[in-house]
């Protein structure tokens, strides 16, 4: 399998701008105010939600040394450029004259 079949559903699909997901474990749900917080982001990147699968083809948690949960994963169409738990620290990445 390769890179792109393996991170598609990660990946931004627009040259210069991110795509972030964040995963919550099966059985959980995003805590509200993150999700608030997240919400007041879209601005900066479009959001997925999703629930890590376990037994899916790819496992990302291991790919991508997801150590805890829910997890914020911001994609470009290269690859992973940042990864956090804190939404206070997602954005502050946005904000940084970097981005």
């Amino acid at each position: 399998m390769s890179y792109e079949e393996k991170y598609k559903r990660l990946l931004s699909h627009q040259k210069g701008k991110y795509l972030t997901t964040v995963f919550v474990k099966e059985g959980d749900s995003l805590p509200a105010t993150m999700k608030d917080k997240l919400m007041g982001l879209l601005s900066k990147s479009p959001i997925n939600f999703g629930v890590y699968q376990e037994d899916f083809i790819v496992d990302y948690k291991q790919e991508l040394n997801i150590e805890k949960f829910p997890v914020i994963l911001v994609f470009d169409t290269k690859g992973l450029v940042f990864k956090t738990n804190d939404v206070d620290e997602l954005e502050a990445f946005f904000n940084s004259p970097t981005n």
